[in-house]
This record gives C-alpha cells, sequence and structure tokens, in this order.
C-alpha cells in the first residue's frame, strides 16, 4: 500500500493555515483530507494538494443506496486519489458498488483503496446500545462489520486501535486496518472514546496510523511527525520492549505527575520504570542498543566502568569522588 505508517488529518479552517502547514514537509506525506476541508474548499483542493506531490486518503464516508453510492465513487475515483472510505453500516450491497464504482472510475487501470468506517471511535458501547440500537459489544459490531467489507471486496477498515489485532484474527494479517485515535501521552482526547498512544497502536498491529492535532497543533510539526513515524518504524524495535507490552495508556496529570493505565497486574512495573535520564547531546541520532556511550557510561554513583569483556566479565574501579565517601572495595569483578 503505502510506506508511510502516519496518516496526518489536515483539519484546518483556512487555506493559509493548511499550506503554511504542508509547506514545512520537503517530502511528500500521507495525508487525509475530510469533511471541514472539502466542504469549505470544494474537490479543487485534492488537486491542490495532490500537485505538491502528497498521497491522499479522501475521507468523505459514503452512505447511501448502492447506486448512489457506486456513481459516487466512479466521480471521485477520477480525482486521482489514493484510499477512499464509506460506511459499513451501508451493508454489503453498497460496499460491492462502491468498489464496482471505483473500478469504472479508475484512472489508468488502478483504483484507489476502499476502506470501510467500522464503528466511529467517538462511539462509546452506551451509545452504541441505547442511541443506535445495535446490542452487545462494540467489539463484536465491529468485527461483524469488517467481516462484511472483506466479503464485499474491500481492502480494510477504519477501526480503533482496540480492535486491531482482532480484525486481523478475523479478516486477516493482509487486510488493512487504519485507526485514528491516535493521541501522544500527553494530548487531550478531545471527542474521541477510544484512543491510544503510538506505540500501543504500534503493539496492536495497526496497519496505519491516522494522527492530527498531535502533529497540526504541534510547535515542531515536522519533528512529532518523523517521531511518530521513528515509532512506528517496524524495524525500530527495543529489546526491552516487552516490559511495557501491559501498558494501554499514559496519561500526565501535571508537571509532576504521570498515570498509566495496565491491561493487567505487573509486580514488576515499578522496576522498569527506574531509567536513568539520556543525555540528547550525546544520543540523538545513535542506535540505542549499540551506541558507545553505553560502553562508557557517565554517573556518580560509588563506581565506574573499567572495563566490558562481552559475554565474560565487566569489570567496576571505585570512585574517589562519590559525593558519600570513597569506597573501600577497590574493584568489582
Amino acid at each position: 500500500m503505502m510506506n508511510e505508517k502516519t496518516i496526518v488529518a489536515l483539519d484546518f479552517s483556512t487555506r493559509e493555515d493548511l499550506f503554511a502547514f504542508l509547506s514545512k514537509f520537503e517530502e511528500p506525506i500521507y495525508v487525509k483530507i475530510g469533511m471541514e476541508l472539502t466542504y469549505a474548499f470544494g474537490l479543487d483542493i485534492i488537486s491542490e494538494i495532490r500537485q505538491l506531490g502528497h498521497h491522499i486518503f479522501l475521507d468523505l464516508k459514503l452512505h447511501d443506496i448502492p447506486n448512489t453510492v457506486k456513481q459516487a465513487m466512479k466521480n471521485l475515483a477520477r480525482l486521482d486519489v489514493d484510499i477512499v472510505n464509506l460506511h459499513c453500516a451501508g451493508g454489503i450491497a453498497m460496499m460491492k458498488a462502491a468498489i464496482e464504482g471505483l473500478e469504472e472510475g479508475a484512472v489508468d487501470g488502478k483504483r484507489p483503496l476502499c476502506i470501510g468506517v467500522t464503528q466511529l471511535t467517538s462511539t462509546s458501547k452506551e451509545a452504541m446500545n441505547e442511541e443506535l440500537g445495535i446490542p452487545g459489544e462494540v467489539i463484536d459490531c465491529v468485527i461483524k462489520y469488517a467481516k462484511n467489507a472483506k466479503a464485499a471486496g474491500l481492502d480494510g477498515v477504519v477501526c480503533s486501535v482496540h480492535e486491531a489485532r482482532a480484525i486481523h484474527e478475523a479478516c486477516g494479517n493482509d487486510f488493512l486496518t487504519v485507526t485514528p485515535g491516535i493521541r501522544l501521552a500527553d494530548d487531550s482526547k478531545d471527542d474521541q472514546k477510544r484512543v491510544a498512544t503510538p506505540a500501543f497502536a504500534k503493539e496492536q498491529g495497526c496497519d496505519h496510523i491516522v494522527v492530527g492535532r498531535s502533529i497540526t497543533k504541534s510547535a515542531d510539526p515536522l519533528e512529532t511527525y518523523r517521531t511518530i513515524e521513528a515509532i512506528m518504524d517496524p524495524g525500530n524495535g527495543s529489546e526491552n520492549a516487552p516490559n511495557f507490552e501491559d501498558v494501554e495508556e499514559i496519561t500526565v496529570i501535571d508537571d509532576r505527575t504521570i498515570s498509566f493505565r495496565l491491561s493487567a497486574p505487573n509486580v514488576a512495573f515499578l522496576d522498569y520504570m527506574t531509567m536513568a535520564i539520556l543525555p540528547k547531546h550525546l544520543l540523538e541520532g545513535e542506535d540505542m542498543q549499540t551506541a558507545d556511550f553505553f560502553r562508557s557510561p557517565i554517573g556518580t554513583g560509588p563506581y565506574k566502568l573499567a572495563s566490558w569483556d562481552e559475554g565474560q566479565a565487566i569489570t567496576l574501579e571505585k570512585n574517589a569522588d562519590y559525593f558519600r565517601g570513597e569506597p573501600n572495595i577497590d574493584t568489582i569483578v
């Protein structure tokens, strides 16, 4: 589908703000154009953004009778966008008609990918049960809609992070999961109900994430985008990652308080959190697993690293400047 894991939601109210934001990106990125931009500036905004080289997910969430959706999709395919979507609630016949329309309108024989919205991430279980009249758990409805979407020939679905793994189990790993409701740890949830961090999204196997305010409202959008892409990159693993698999949500309470919500009891978690402060000026851009810094650590403890014979021995020598006094043992092997 695409190399980028992050799709940036362009939720801007003015053209000036929109293009000022896009000017910060030297290389093409994947962007989401939704109802706000489309209804404010018309379909011409799509070609303007396309001319800048960016890939486009056109998020209009079609939902109507099959023939109307088919004709609409035929027209959307001619816009040369990369992804379009619809509501799975429209049913299998509507979704099949959408694919037919996209194929008929395809540019140079290549149609856009089509994904189905299962349940909006702003929908809670209570709202689904009481207002929409759909009984049961949200996950059950989402899985049913995802199976319908696959049966209709769609390429994937829009779902929350919390449902991505179950959808892959039900529909296969090649069935795309595109997940909105992504926030950095210190961001507000705003009107989203089922949200998560990029790290949790990666752990749950999400194929692509949609990120809006965390990037567009950032003091440094480009750096924030690159950071999120690095987090989502499957090649950027860590030998310590299993220590944090139980983390479901991180909330910044105030300048000195962070709350962690775990999916299961973990008696060792507090020990995992006893990490040293790392110097950015020495480690920025370095591979944390192989950096020389970790072969010659600097500290204020009672002992200093003298030598490291990998797989055999580590030799420590006393730190004569230790603030609690010079240790009595000269060397520890």
